[in-house]
This record gives C-alpha cells, sequence and structure tokens, in this order.
C-alpha cells in the first residue's frame, strides 16, 4: 500500500474517536495499544491491534509487563491481532473466536497448546519463537488413548487450525520438528526459513492436500521431508538445507512443481538425475552457488522450463543442452571466479533473455555460439585483424608495436595497406596510389574536442581482446589515441557520410569512438537513409573505468547494403 493511501485511511480512524483510542475500529500505535491491553480498556469496536513491545519507550514500561487473557475479555470481534515479543501468563490466546490473522513473533513459550479451535483463523505467524516443537494439540492433559481419540482423525473431529492456510515459523532457532499436519487440512503455505536446528516435517504433512508453497530456505539439517504425494504443491524452495548429505532429494520432489530453488546445497554434476522429465510442469530452476561444472543433463529434459539462474557458480565451464522452451539463462557471478568460456544454444532456441553475460564477456574470453565470441588478441585469425588495419607480427603478447611513424616504410613491403586506411574494406587488394578522399576514410567519432596530437597513443596500450557479436568485430583499449590512418573525424555524437559507386569488393565499414568520460560504450545507432533500413548495437561491455578509451569495430556489410548515405550517431 502507498504510504499515502494509509496515512488517508488511519486518519479516517482517528476520526472515530479522537481521544479515546479503545473506540476505535484499529489500534497501531504501539503505545496506545500497550495502554489499552494495560487498562483492560478493550472493546467490541476494535477490529484490528498491533503491538510489539519492542516498539515501546523502556522508562514507560517500568518493568516486566505480562498479558493476561482479561485484557481482550470485551474483544469479541477482534480479527487482526499482533502480539510481538509480548510475555504471557496463560496459555495460547485462542479465546478470540473472530481471529483471522495472528502474528507472535518471539512467542516465548516452548509449545503451543489449545484448549478449543481456532476455526477461523487464516494466517499464523510464529517467527522468531522460542518453540521447539511445532505439534498442534489440546492443553488438557489426557490419558494417551483418548488424546489420539480426539486429535486423530479430521474427518471424524473438529480439526484445531481447519482454516489456516498460511504458518510462518521463520527464524525459530529452537525448532527441531514440524507435526500434527491433520489440524491444519487447510494450510496452503508452510514457511520455515532459517530455521537451524529443524530436523523432521512429519509424515502428517501428507494431509495437507492443498499445500502449494513450501519454503525450508536455511534449514541446514533438515532430514526428512515427506512431500512426495502431495498433487498441487506449486513451489518448493530448499535453498542451504545441505542437500548433498541429505537422503531427502529427488524421490521427495512433487510432480507438479512450477518452481524449484536448490542453491547453496553444494550439489555437483553426480548429484542429478539423468532424468527429470517427471517434473513435467517445471518453469523455473535455481541452481545458484552449486559446484557444478556444467549444466547437468537432465536440465535439457525438462519440457517445460522457462528461467533457469546458475549464478555464482564459479566451477562452469560450458553452458549447453537448454531446452528449448528456456526464455531466460541467469548467471551473474563475480568475473574473477569465473571459469565459464562457452555456451551453446539449440538453433531452434527462440530469443533469450541472458543476465551476467556482459560482466563477463568484459573480462574473460568467451563465446556464446552463433551470437558472441570474444578471445584473446593472440587467437584472433590474421583475416580479421587484417579488417582492422593491423597485422599478427604487430602484436606480441597483447601489445601493439608498431606505430605511425613507421608507416611509410610499411608501404615499401606492402602497398596494399592503403587499402586498409579506406573508409570502406574490401575483399580483394589494388595496388593504385590515388588519394583517398574523406568520402573514403575510415569512418570515425571522436566524443572529445581534442585534436590528433595523441594519435601515438593507441600504439602504447595493451589491446588484449577482439569481441565478435552478430557480425560485428570490436576491441576496447584505454586511451585516446586513434590511428592516423582515420581521416574522416566529426566531434559529437554523430557524423554522416556517402559511400560513392565503387568497382571495388566492398565487405564492411570501421569505425572508431574515443570518450574522455566513460561511463559505457555507448549505443551505436546506424541509417542506412537511402533504404530506410537501421542497426542499433549494445555493447556488452558496460563498464570501463575511471580513464578514457578507444572502441575500434569492424562492421560486415555486402556490396548490396552499402551504396547509399549513411549517418552513424552514439546514443
Amino acid at each position: 500500500m502507498h504510504s499515502l493511501i494509509q496515512e488517508i485511511g488511519r486518519d479516517l480512524v482517528r476520526q472515530e474517536s479522537l481521544n479515546k483510542p479503545w473506540e476505535r475500529s484499529r489500534l497501531w500505535c504501539h503505545e496506545e495499544s500497550f495502554d489499552v491491553l494495560k487498562r483492560k480498556k478493550g472493546t467490541e469496536n476494535i477490529l484490528g491491534l498491533a503491538l510489539d513491545m519492542r516498539m515501546l519507550d523502556k522508562k514507560k514500561l517500568r518493568g516486566s509487563f505480562e498479558l493476561k487473557t482479561e485484557s481482550f475479555s470485551q474483544m469479541d470481534n477482534l480479527m487482526l491481532l499482533q502480539l510481538n515479543y509480548v510475555q504471557f501468563n496463560d496459555s495460547f490466546p485462542n479465546f478470540l473466536d473472530e481471529l483471522r490473522w495472528l502474528c507472535m513473533h518471539g512467542f516465548p513459550l516452548k509449545a503451543i497448546h489449545l484448549n478449543k479451535p481456532m476455526e477461523n483463523l487464516v494466517a499464523l505467524d510464529m517467527s522468531y519463537s522460542n518453540i521447539e516443537s511445532f505439534d498442534m494439540s489440546y492443553s488438557d492433559p489426557q490419558p494417551p488413548a483418548k488424546k489420539q481419540k480426539l486429535v486423530g482423525s479430521c474427518s471424524k473431529d473438529e480439526p484445531l487450525l481447519g482454516s489456516l492456510k498460511i504458518l510462518n515459523l521463520s527464524f525459530c532457532k529452537q525448532l527441531h520438528s514440524v507435526g500434527g499436519f491433520f489440524e491444519l487440512p487447510a494450510l496452503e503455505k508452510l514457511i520455515v526459513r532459517w530455521c537451524i536446528s529443524l530436523m523432521e516435517v512429519c509424515e502428517s504433512v501428507e494431509q495437507c492436500v492443498e499445500l502449494v508453497h513450501i519454503d525450508l530456505t536455511f534449514c541446514e539439517k533438515l532430514k526428512k521431508l515427506p512431500i512426495g504425494k502431495l498433487q498441487k504443491v506449486q513451489t518448493l524452495l530448499l535453498d542451504a538445507c545441505n542437500l548433498s548429505e541429505s537422503a531427502i532429494m529427488w524421490e521427495a520432489i512433487p510432480n507438479s512443481l512450477r518452481i524449484l530453488s536448490l542453491a547453496y546445497n553444494n550439489l555437483s554434476n553426480d548429484s542429478f538425475p539423468m532424468d527429470l522429465s517427471c517434473l513435467a510442469m517445471l518453469e523455473e530452476l535455481c541452481l545458484d552457488d552449486n559446484p557444478i561444472v556444467s549444466v547437468p543433463n537432465c536440465v535439457g529434459t525438462l519440457p517445460r522450463l522457462q528461467k533457469l539462474s546458475i549464478k555464482c557458480c564459479h566451477d562452469v565451464i560450458s553452458v549447453e543442452h537448454l531446452p528449448c522452451t528456456l526464455r531466460e539463462l541467469s548467471m551473474y557471478t563475480e568475473v574473477e571466479y569465473a571459469k565459464i568460456r562457452k555456451i551453446k544454444f539449440d538453433p531452434e532456441l527462440p530469443p533469450l533473455k541472458l543476465g551476467g553475460v556482459p560482466s563477463l564477456a568484459s573480462k574473460w574470453p568467451i563465446e556464446i555460439e552463433g551470437m558472441i565470441k570474444i578471445q584473446q588478441m593472440a587467437d584472433v585469425e590474421e583475416k580479421l585483424l587484417h579488417s582492422l588495419g593491423w597485422k599478427k607480427s604487430d602484436f606480441i603478447e597483447g601489445h601493439l608495436l608498431t606505430d605511425d611513424d613507421d608507416d611509410d616504410d610499411d608501404d615499401d613491403d606492402d602497398d596494399d595497406d592503403d587499402d586498409d586506411d579506406d573508409l570502406l574494406t574490401h575483399d580483394d587488394d589494388h595496388d593504385d596510389d590515388d588519394d583517398h578522399d574523406d568520402d573514403d576514410d575510415l569512418l570515425t567519432h571522436d566524443d572529445d574536442d581534442d585534436d590528433d596530437d595523441d594519435d601515438d597513443e593507441l600504439l602504447t596500450h595493451d589491446i588484449q581482446m577482439l569481441n565478435y557479436e552478430f557480425g560485428i568485430f570490436s576491441t576496447i583499449y584505454e586511451g585516446k589515441g586513434m590511428p592516423e590512418w582515420i581521416r574522416c573525424r566529426s566531434w559529437g555524437p554523430s557524423i554522416s557520410f556517402i559511400i560513392p559507386s565503387s568497382p571495388k569488393k566492398l565487405r564492411g565499414l570501421n569505425f572508431c569512438c574515443v570518450n574522455l568520460h566513460p561511463v559505457s560504450v555507448p549505443r551505436i545507432k546506424i541509417s542506412n537513409i537511402t533504404k530506410k533500413q537501421t542497426w542499433i548495437y549494445d555493447h556488452y561491455t558496460y563498464i570501463l573505468g575511471e580513464d578514457c578509451y578507444s572502441w575500434l569495430s569492424h562492421w560486415m556489410f555486402g556490396p548490396n547494403e552499402m551504396k547509399a548515405v549513411w549517418s552513424w550517431c552514439c546514443v
């Protein structure tokens, strides 16, 4: 709820009784709630009351305070009740027949005992409590035989919490078992997070046929979870349950699941079965922070999987055999720990949302088959370097060794270098000595108004990686130097040019961008104005540091695409 709407509603409630809070329908101010309960001023007007003892001024408490049942004697219509960290001198407050929602964080007793059913209670939150075992029972001591008859079958006896749909026992550090589910036939959500002593969920959980959501995150001692027969469970969260050493696993997973999370469980590839096609409804699978070296083969057998997360799986080397139904793949990880080098998709796979690839691609050689390839300059083919105006011999361990002053000497040995300096790159070489017009120069964009005095800087910086993305080859390096053979230049975010008719076999365009204030590689937008075609390119590298950088690229186009008026801009 928006805070403004909330405040409007609270103001309306205050108008019900400005000076007598106990005559209002709702009490959310902890001081007012405390005064009403302490003075036993509650009335049948009160529908909701919130009290958190931690929110009160300790001076006002003047010692300990124990809540007595008499404080609620007149609140016959109370439906919403929060009593956080309140001390009781009586048993569980099940004397409120109309109660729908009950929150009792920090409940001080070790067990819950009821003296009659709470037939209207829908949600119960006992987080951060001291309870050691949740197993609903009546408070009156009885012989075992009679007690079994009283609570044994919810088909013959009225269940204690027959309407309860949500049970939250999270952060109960002393809790070691959860049972008595035959008293909770309507339960839909079981939330037992961070119960570090929990060892078992009792067999009676199979009585909860309406259960759809189970969250046992960080229950690291869990050994027993008999939920395999449940038919409606859609979400199962078992993060950090130490499943690699547990006997729970696959036989305990309901076939009705749509979301399954197994993060932080120290699961290796050998921990997974060969086939998971039995989970025919599964749409989301989380395997974060597990020591797998590749996506388990069984993932490819999931017929409806749409989202897969392998974040922080530092040992993953390759990602292959993904199902054709996949729509989203998350693989965020700390770059310095990443080992992944190859991602392969099925040709029939539709467009996919990739998370984490940008950070990986910015630092490490990686290949996404048919889409992206980042490799060390030492491994780049001579032909690709030639497209960018370089030769293999120009590089030693990622360092470009030649400089512009040596270009004249190189011309004697290799006359076709001039063609590499053109705006257009060609399939064949020509040994003509014609001067080049500006239109034939390598297209350039400069985000700074520097002159060309720093051209030589390009040749003194490391050039470690060459990127390939969808027909575009590029490399990024620190420094504001630009090759001398780039002569068609423009300050600002855009440049326009015309490609003249030429007998040469054109194969692409080269483009260079220099930016003194980098945050990211700018989005590049290229338009063929004549043919009304536009290409938009977002580079995967997006964080470059504080120094200036240069980005040099080669765009592959066919001859029929290039004869036109073009515009190029950074956005």
